[in-house]
């Protein structure tokens, strides 16, 4: 899946990658975003399984609703229309109109 774009590496706590190492999981996944294959066609910015997960954990501790997408920060682009939301997202919303 990485080595097609279609995923990205997860490096929280509890990640596994067996023989091969997490170096040689971020070379692959690398080579996919240069290539520009599956989720990286449109580039690099959107938000991480990692990401993603700590948007939601924050917004249960304090209380308060889940924000939305921030526009800057690691795997984002100032700028980025938050409407848009993640490549996740807009992957789905590409997949469910065919």
């Amino acid at each position: 899946m990485l080595r097609a774009g279609w995923a990205s590496v997860y490096e929280q706590a509890g990640a596994e990658y067996g023989k091969s190492g997490l170096d040689e999981f971020l070379r692959v996944q690398s080579e996919a975003q240069r290539a520009k294959k599956g989720i990286w066609k449109c580039g690099t910015r959107g938000e991480t399984p990692a990401e993603y997960k700590k948007r939601y954990r924050d917004a249960a501790a304090s209380g308060e609703p889940v924000a939305d997408i921030p526009t800057t920060g690691k795997g984002t682009t100032a700028g980025q229309n938050v409407s848009e939301g993640g490549w996740f997202r807009r992957l789905f919303r590409l997949g469910s109109r065919r």
